[in-house]
């Protein structure tokens, strides 16, 4: 329960009521109170052997399912329209942030049916919470399933960041078992997200010693969890790990929130066929290095020596920078919110220095 529903210039921290975490955690599930369910699952989950697994658990339950492929707004209004009037008892969302993310507006919506896409940046708090939401992220770096900020694309194919505090999962479940199946290289992309979520959230603008705790602790096991991965792909500590660095690194974007590397890497998704993590893996090199250029900060020495002491650049692809319209990321990149967070004061005069620092030193 939120108990101050306005914002208010003073530092806070948002994170879930409830969260299960560990081998076999999803069995959780099974003990939920509401027994109307609506599944949001990814293809790649409904079509792996997680998904047998997923139906025990939930099997004395009524459940409608359905495939999420991308959050849009189309897919979230119509998921509305045919819900409105048969609306679950609980959202149960399992896979990576798509499918999350999709979870959070459709909850929104659904409580609350005079919202729509016009006006849900104007509302940032929800006074209507009668339908649950479980996050059961499949993926380590989505972060979705502890914090109050959906990414969805709207109708021009631009992913725009919304913030509500009826976004945080009710509930987040934290099983690694989902993670068994990634091979190392995947991995190591996917973990790319979670070094950024933690760094770019230490040094933003709504930065606190708290945060800055909380993302030195991420980082510590995002180090820990991927080195001894190197050695055993199958070992279960590193494993929880890595799924405990994402969490962390999820409390961190919705709290301290991130800066020019996503603002970039969201810019650039337009024009490639790139996934995100992988643009923001090729982003934290030359972005820390210009950074370190600009402003006198230890951090980013202390990125720069974490993201190499990880093996990050064994997995970068500089190739995603080739054949881009650099005027269009640039005017894009200007517009993207996640600008204004920045560590260092982004503008139309050093963005453009940016980009041409991170064409030329890859």
């Amino acid at each position: 329960m939120t108990l101050i529903k306005k914002m208010i210039r003073t530092s806070r921290i948002y994170y879930n009521p409830e969260v299960y975490y560990g081998k076999d955690a999803i069995s959780c599930l099974k003990s939920i109170q509401q027994e109307n369910l609506l599944i949001l699952i990814s293809n790649t989950i409904r079509n792996s052997e997680h998904y047998q697994i997923i139906q025990t658990h939930v099997s004395k339950k009524t459940c409608r399912v359905e495939i999420i492929t991308h959050p849009t707004q189309e897919t979230i209004l119509a998921l509305k329209e045919k819900y409105l009037h048969s609306k679950p008892e609980a959202i149960i969302a399992i896979g990576g942030g798509k499918v999350i993310d999709t979870a959070k507006c459709l909850k929104l919506v659904l409580n609350n049916p005079s919202i729509d896409f016009s006006n849900m940046h104007k509302l940032q708090f929800s006074e209507v919470n009668e339908i649950k939401l479980v996050a059961v992220p499949t993926t380590p770096s989505t972060g979705s399933e502890a914090n109050s900020v959906a990414v969805i694309t709207d109708r021009r194919g631009v992913k725009t960041p919304y913030l509500n505090d009826s976004f945080i999962p009710d509930m987040a479940v934290m099983d690694y078992n989902f993670l068994e199946s990634f091979d190392l290289k995947s991995l190591y992309v996917l973990a790319a997200d979670i070094f950024t979520h933690a760094s770019e959230g230490m040094v933003s603008v709504a930065r606190t010693p708290f945060l800055k705790a909380i993302g030195h602790s991420c980082l510590s096991l995002l180090e820990s969890g991927l080195n001894a991965l190197k050695k055993d792909l199958k070992d279960t500590r590193a494993l929880s790990e890595l799924s405990s660095a994402g969490y962390l690194g999820g409390i961190m974007v919705g709290n301290a929130y991130v800066g020019a590397i996503h603002a970039l890497a969201h810019t650039l998704e337009k024009q490639t066929n790139k996934s995100h993590s992988n643009l923001i893996l090729s982003l934290i090199k030359p972005v820390y290095s210009w950074s370190k250029t600009q402003k006198d900060n230890p951090l980013y020495n202390e990125f720069l020596s974490i993201y190499e002491q990880i093996g990050f650049e064994d997995y970068v692809n500089y190739d995603v920078f080739n054949e881009i319209n650099i005027d269009e990321w640039i005017e894009d990149a200007n517009k993207d919110i996640n600008m204004m967070t920045n560590g260092i004061k982004m503008d139309k005069e050093n963005i453009p220095q940016l980009i041409e620092w991170v064409l030329n030193n890859r």
